[in-house]
Protein backbone atom coordinates (compact mmCIF):
# COMPACT_ATOMS: atom_id res chain seq x y z
CA UNK A 1 0.00 0.00 0.00
CA UNK A 2 1.55 3.28 -1.13
CA UNK A 3 2.36 5.76 1.65
CA UNK A 4 0.96 9.19 0.97
CA UNK A 5 -0.52 12.07 2.98
CA UNK A 6 -0.41 11.42 6.74
CA UNK A 7 -1.93 13.57 9.48
CA UNK A 8 -1.56 13.22 13.26
CA UNK A 9 -4.43 13.67 15.73
CA UNK A 10 -3.33 14.29 19.32
CA UNK A 11 -5.12 15.36 22.49
CA UNK A 12 -3.37 17.25 25.28
CA UNK A 13 -4.23 18.36 28.80
CA UNK A 14 -1.75 20.15 31.11
CA UNK A 15 1.29 18.30 29.74
CA UNK A 16 3.11 21.00 27.82
CA UNK A 17 6.61 19.54 28.34
CA UNK A 18 5.53 16.10 27.13
CA UNK A 19 3.61 17.60 24.22
CA UNK A 20 6.66 19.58 23.06
CA UNK A 21 8.82 16.44 23.11
CA UNK A 22 6.14 14.59 21.12
CA UNK A 23 5.91 17.34 18.50
CA UNK A 24 9.68 17.34 18.05
CA UNK A 25 9.66 13.54 17.68
CA UNK A 26 6.92 13.82 15.05
CA UNK A 27 8.94 16.42 13.13
CA UNK A 28 11.84 13.93 12.91
CA UNK A 29 9.90 11.04 11.35
CA UNK A 30 11.54 9.47 8.32
CA UNK A 31 8.18 9.67 6.55
CA UNK A 32 7.10 13.31 6.37
CA UNK A 33 3.91 14.20 8.25
CA UNK A 34 1.59 16.62 6.46
CA UNK A 35 -0.48 18.07 9.34
CA UNK A 36 -0.68 17.77 13.13
CA UNK A 37 -4.09 18.42 14.70
CA UNK A 38 -3.83 19.33 18.39
CA UNK A 39 -6.95 19.36 20.54
CA UNK A 40 -6.23 21.04 23.88
CA UNK A 41 -8.69 19.90 26.56
CA UNK A 42 -8.75 23.25 28.37
CA UNK A 43 -5.18 23.19 29.70
CA UNK A 44 -4.49 25.79 32.38
CA UNK A 45 -0.72 25.32 32.67
CA UNK A 46 0.38 27.60 29.83
CA UNK A 47 0.27 25.02 27.02
CA UNK A 48 -1.05 27.53 24.49
CA UNK A 49 1.52 30.12 25.49
CA UNK A 50 4.33 27.57 25.20
CA UNK A 51 3.24 26.60 21.69
CA UNK A 52 3.09 30.27 20.72
CA UNK A 53 6.52 31.04 22.20
CA UNK A 54 8.03 28.07 20.36
CA UNK A 55 6.61 29.37 17.08
CA UNK A 56 4.41 26.30 16.68
CA UNK A 57 1.06 28.16 16.60
CA UNK A 58 -0.27 31.64 15.91
CA UNK A 59 -3.13 32.34 18.30
CA UNK A 60 -6.48 33.73 17.24
CA UNK A 61 -7.61 35.69 20.29
CA UNK A 62 -11.31 35.15 19.67
CA UNK A 63 -11.55 31.38 19.18
CA UNK A 64 -8.25 30.57 20.90
CA UNK A 65 -7.40 28.37 17.96
CA UNK A 66 -4.52 28.95 15.64
CA UNK A 67 -2.89 27.89 12.41
CA UNK A 68 0.81 28.56 12.07
CA UNK A 69 1.40 27.80 8.42
CA UNK A 70 4.46 25.55 8.51
CA UNK A 71 6.50 24.49 11.53
CA UNK A 72 9.50 22.35 10.60
CA UNK A 73 7.73 21.60 7.32
CA UNK A 74 4.50 20.45 9.02
CA UNK A 75 1.17 22.27 9.12
CA UNK A 76 -0.17 22.78 12.66
CA UNK A 77 -3.87 23.09 13.48
CA UNK A 78 -4.53 23.90 17.16
CA UNK A 79 -7.96 23.83 18.83
CA UNK A 80 -8.62 24.87 22.43
CA UNK A 81 -11.68 23.39 24.15
CA UNK A 82 -13.82 25.49 26.50
CA UNK A 83 -14.03 22.50 28.85
CA UNK A 84 -12.22 19.22 29.47
CA UNK A 85 -14.04 16.63 27.35
CA UNK A 86 -11.69 13.79 28.31
CA UNK A 87 -9.57 11.76 25.96
CA UNK A 88 -12.69 10.39 24.29
CA UNK A 89 -14.17 13.80 23.57
CA UNK A 90 -10.82 15.19 22.51
CA UNK A 91 -10.17 12.41 20.03
CA UNK A 92 -13.72 12.58 18.69
CA UNK A 93 -13.12 16.25 17.86
CA UNK A 94 -9.61 15.65 16.48
CA UNK A 95 -10.82 12.84 14.21
CA UNK A 96 -13.67 14.98 12.90
CA UNK A 97 -11.35 17.88 12.06
CA UNK A 98 -8.78 15.61 10.43
CA UNK A 99 -11.43 13.75 8.43
CA UNK A 100 -12.80 17.00 7.03
CA UNK A 101 -9.46 17.59 5.32
CA UNK A 102 -7.76 15.68 2.52
CA UNK A 103 -5.56 13.02 4.14
CA UNK A 104 -4.90 9.39 3.25
CA UNK A 105 -3.90 8.23 6.75
CA UNK A 106 -4.58 9.31 10.33
CA UNK A 107 -2.05 8.63 13.10
CA UNK A 108 -3.63 9.00 16.57
CA UNK A 109 -1.69 9.43 19.80
CA UNK A 110 -1.80 10.79 23.31
CA UNK A 111 0.41 13.72 24.24
CA UNK A 112 2.77 11.66 26.43
CA UNK A 113 4.33 9.23 23.96
CA UNK A 114 7.51 9.38 21.86
CA UNK A 115 7.66 7.51 18.53
CA UNK A 116 11.07 6.53 17.24
CA UNK A 117 12.13 8.15 13.98
CA UNK A 118 11.12 5.25 11.74
CA UNK A 119 7.90 4.37 13.60
CA UNK A 120 5.52 5.88 11.05
CA UNK A 121 7.46 4.54 8.08
CA UNK A 122 7.29 0.99 9.47
CA UNK A 123 3.59 1.23 10.36
CA UNK A 124 2.81 2.39 6.81
CA UNK A 125 4.78 -0.51 5.32
CA UNK A 126 2.72 -3.06 7.28
CA UNK A 127 -0.67 -1.86 6.05
CA UNK A 128 -2.39 -3.99 3.42
CA UNK A 129 -5.88 -4.70 2.13
CA UNK A 130 -6.59 -7.03 5.05
CA UNK A 131 -4.99 -4.84 7.72
CA UNK A 132 -5.98 -1.19 7.46
CA UNK A 133 -4.99 -0.40 11.04
CA UNK A 134 -1.47 -0.92 12.41
CA UNK A 135 -0.29 -0.24 15.96
CA UNK A 136 3.23 0.22 17.33
CA UNK A 137 4.99 -1.54 20.17
CA UNK A 138 5.43 0.40 23.42
CA UNK A 139 7.79 -2.18 24.92
CA UNK A 140 11.11 -0.91 26.26
CA UNK A 141 13.14 -1.19 29.45
CA UNK A 142 10.38 0.59 31.41
CA UNK A 143 7.22 -0.97 30.00
CA UNK A 144 5.99 -4.24 28.48
CA UNK A 145 3.02 -4.32 26.13
CA UNK A 146 0.13 -6.65 26.90
CA UNK A 147 -1.50 -7.48 23.56
CA UNK A 148 -5.17 -8.41 23.55
CA UNK A 149 -5.72 -11.13 20.96
CA UNK A 150 -9.36 -11.80 21.92
CA UNK A 151 -12.13 -10.70 24.31
CA UNK A 152 -14.83 -13.01 25.63
CA UNK A 153 -18.28 -11.65 24.79
CA UNK A 154 -20.20 -14.92 25.28
CA UNK A 155 -19.58 -16.16 28.85
CA UNK A 156 -21.47 -14.20 31.54
CA UNK A 157 -19.56 -15.97 34.32
CA UNK A 158 -16.11 -14.67 33.35
CA UNK A 159 -15.58 -11.98 35.98
CA UNK A 160 -11.86 -11.22 36.05
CA UNK A 161 -10.12 -9.02 33.49
CA UNK A 162 -7.54 -11.70 32.69
CA UNK A 163 -10.41 -14.11 32.03
CA UNK A 164 -12.26 -11.82 29.65
CA UNK A 165 -9.14 -10.81 27.74
CA UNK A 166 -6.71 -13.28 26.20
CA UNK A 167 -3.38 -11.52 26.63
CA UNK A 168 0.00 -12.11 25.00
CA UNK A 169 3.05 -10.25 26.30
CA UNK A 170 5.11 -8.61 23.59
CA UNK A 171 8.27 -10.21 24.98
CA UNK A 172 6.77 -13.63 24.17
CA UNK A 173 6.25 -12.88 20.47
CA UNK A 174 8.50 -14.56 17.94
CA UNK A 175 6.94 -13.00 14.84
CA UNK A 176 7.15 -9.34 13.82
CA UNK A 177 3.39 -8.87 13.45
CA UNK A 178 0.33 -10.30 15.21
CA UNK A 179 -3.38 -9.59 14.83
CA UNK A 180 -4.88 -7.93 17.88
CA UNK A 181 -8.36 -7.21 19.21
CA UNK A 182 -7.79 -3.85 20.87
CA UNK A 183 -5.43 -0.90 21.02
CA UNK A 184 -4.76 2.18 23.12
CA UNK A 185 -4.91 5.52 21.32
CA UNK A 186 -1.14 5.75 21.68
CA UNK A 187 -0.04 5.41 18.09
CA UNK A 188 -2.53 3.43 15.97
CA UNK A 189 -2.34 4.32 12.27
CA UNK A 190 -5.60 4.25 10.29
CA UNK A 191 -6.27 4.26 6.59
CA UNK A 192 -8.70 7.13 6.23
CA UNK A 193 -11.31 4.95 4.51
CA UNK A 194 -11.60 3.02 7.81
CA UNK A 195 -12.38 6.27 9.63
CA UNK A 196 -14.94 6.97 6.92
CA UNK A 197 -16.61 3.61 7.60
CA UNK A 198 -16.26 3.47 11.38
CA UNK A 199 -16.81 7.10 12.30
CA UNK A 200 -15.19 8.76 15.29
CA UNK A 201 -14.30 7.78 18.88
CA UNK A 202 -17.28 7.89 21.22
CA UNK A 203 -17.12 10.91 23.54
CA UNK A 204 -19.68 9.37 25.92
CA UNK A 205 -16.92 7.28 27.53
CA UNK A 206 -15.01 10.44 28.63
CA UNK A 207 -11.92 8.36 29.42
CA UNK A 208 -11.23 4.61 29.47
CA UNK A 209 -12.64 2.06 27.01
CA UNK A 210 -13.12 4.65 24.26
CA UNK A 211 -10.11 3.05 22.56
CA UNK A 212 -11.43 -0.50 23.11
CA UNK A 213 -14.78 0.58 21.70
CA UNK A 214 -13.17 2.13 18.62
CA UNK A 215 -11.04 -0.96 18.02
CA UNK A 216 -14.13 -3.16 18.29
CA UNK A 217 -15.88 -1.05 15.65
CA UNK A 218 -12.83 -1.15 13.36
CA UNK A 219 -12.87 -4.96 13.46
CA UNK A 220 -16.16 -4.94 11.55
CA UNK A 221 -14.19 -3.70 8.51
CA UNK A 222 -10.56 -4.75 8.91
CA UNK A 223 -8.04 -6.70 10.94
CA UNK A 224 -5.72 -4.81 13.29
CA UNK A 225 -1.99 -5.54 13.14
CA UNK A 226 0.44 -5.08 16.05
CA UNK A 227 3.97 -4.37 14.72
CA UNK A 228 6.87 -5.12 17.07
CA UNK A 229 9.48 -3.28 14.95
CA UNK A 230 7.54 0.02 15.02
CA UNK A 231 8.59 1.45 18.37
CA UNK A 232 6.92 4.14 20.47
CA UNK A 233 7.81 4.94 24.07
CA UNK A 234 5.62 6.04 26.98
CA UNK A 235 6.88 9.18 28.68
CA UNK A 236 4.71 8.45 31.73
CA UNK A 237 4.44 4.96 33.21
CA UNK A 238 1.03 4.63 34.94
CA UNK A 239 0.75 3.06 38.40
CA UNK A 240 0.00 -0.66 38.44
CA UNK A 241 -3.32 -0.15 40.26
CA UNK A 242 -5.39 2.99 39.76
CA UNK A 243 -8.67 1.70 41.20
CA UNK A 244 -8.71 4.15 44.12
CA UNK A 245 -8.79 7.17 41.86
CA UNK A 246 -11.47 8.89 39.82
CA UNK A 247 -10.07 7.04 36.81
CA UNK A 248 -10.99 3.78 38.49
CA UNK A 249 -14.63 4.85 38.47
CA UNK A 250 -14.53 5.37 34.70
CA UNK A 251 -12.75 2.06 34.22
CA UNK A 252 -15.54 0.20 36.01
CA UNK A 253 -18.44 2.17 34.53
CA UNK A 254 -17.18 1.92 30.97
CA UNK A 255 -16.35 -1.78 31.33
CA UNK A 256 -20.01 -2.34 32.19
CA UNK A 257 -21.15 -0.14 29.30
CA UNK A 258 -18.88 -2.02 26.89
CA UNK A 259 -20.31 -5.41 27.85
CA UNK A 260 -23.86 -4.05 27.72
CA UNK A 261 -23.21 -2.78 24.20
CA UNK A 262 -21.26 -5.66 22.65
CA UNK A 263 -22.25 -8.77 24.60
CA UNK A 264 -23.28 -11.60 22.27
CA UNK A 265 -26.11 -12.74 24.52
CA UNK A 266 -28.37 -11.44 27.26
CA UNK A 267 -26.19 -13.10 29.89
CA UNK A 268 -23.19 -10.95 29.01
CA UNK A 269 -25.22 -7.80 28.38
CA UNK A 270 -27.36 -7.99 31.50
CA UNK A 271 -25.84 -10.44 33.99
CA UNK A 272 -22.06 -10.14 33.64
CA UNK A 273 -21.87 -6.45 34.66
CA UNK A 274 -23.89 -7.32 37.76
CA UNK A 275 -21.72 -10.35 38.56
CA UNK A 276 -18.52 -8.28 38.14
CA UNK A 277 -19.93 -5.54 40.36
CA UNK A 278 -21.03 -7.94 43.11
CA UNK A 279 -17.80 -9.93 43.13
CA UNK A 280 -15.69 -6.75 43.26
CA UNK A 281 -17.94 -5.10 45.85
CA UNK A 282 -18.03 -8.06 48.24
CA UNK A 283 -14.32 -8.76 47.98
CA UNK A 284 -13.34 -5.16 48.73
CA UNK A 285 -16.05 -4.49 51.31
CA UNK A 286 -15.66 -7.57 53.48
CA UNK A 287 -12.30 -9.19 52.66
CA UNK A 288 -9.90 -6.39 51.71
CA UNK A 289 -11.76 -3.74 53.74
CA UNK A 290 -11.36 -1.20 50.96
CA UNK A 291 -14.62 0.68 51.25
CA UNK A 292 -13.70 3.31 48.67
CA UNK A 293 -13.22 0.69 45.95
CA UNK A 294 -16.43 -1.10 46.97
CA UNK A 295 -18.44 2.12 46.87
CA UNK A 296 -16.85 3.13 43.56
CA UNK A 297 -17.77 -0.06 41.71
CA UNK A 298 -21.31 0.01 43.12
CA UNK A 299 -21.94 3.58 41.96
CA UNK A 300 -20.24 2.91 38.61
CA UNK A 301 -22.62 -0.01 38.04
CA UNK A 302 -25.67 2.08 38.94
CA UNK A 303 -24.55 4.82 36.55
CA UNK A 304 -23.96 2.35 33.71
CA UNK A 305 -27.40 0.79 34.15
CA UNK A 306 -28.98 4.24 34.27
CA UNK A 307 -27.11 5.30 31.13
CA UNK A 308 -25.16 8.06 32.90
CA UNK A 309 -22.35 8.57 30.41
CA UNK A 310 -19.90 11.34 29.63
CA UNK A 311 -18.11 13.26 32.38
CA UNK A 312 -19.88 12.40 35.62
CA UNK A 313 -16.92 12.53 38.03
CA UNK A 314 -14.65 15.56 38.01
CA UNK A 315 -10.96 14.60 38.01
CA UNK A 316 -9.73 14.31 41.58
CA UNK A 317 -13.22 14.52 43.10
CA UNK A 318 -14.29 10.89 43.35
CA UNK A 319 -15.26 10.91 47.03
CA UNK A 320 -17.42 14.03 46.58
CA UNK A 321 -19.26 12.31 43.75
CA UNK A 322 -19.80 9.11 45.72
CA UNK A 323 -21.24 11.12 48.60
CA UNK A 324 -23.72 12.80 46.25
CA UNK A 325 -24.78 9.47 44.77
CA UNK A 326 -25.55 7.79 48.10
Amino acid sequence: MEARNVCVATVTYNRKEYLLRLLNALSEQTHQINTIYIVDNHSVNGTMEMLFQQGIIVVNGISQSGFSGLWKGIRISYHYNDTNTGGAGGFEKAFKIAFSNNHDFLWAMDDDVLPEKDCLEILLSKLDEGHKVTIPSRTDENFTDRISVSYNLTNPFVFKVNGRYKIVYSTELKEECVDTYAFPLEGPLFCMDIVRQVGYPDSSYFIMYDDSDYARRCLAYTKIRYVTSACLHKQIIPPANDEFSWKGYYGYRNCFLYDMKYGKNIGVRKLRPFFIMMATYLMNKYVRHKDLVADTVKVAFKDAVAGRTGKTVEPGKLEEYLEKRK
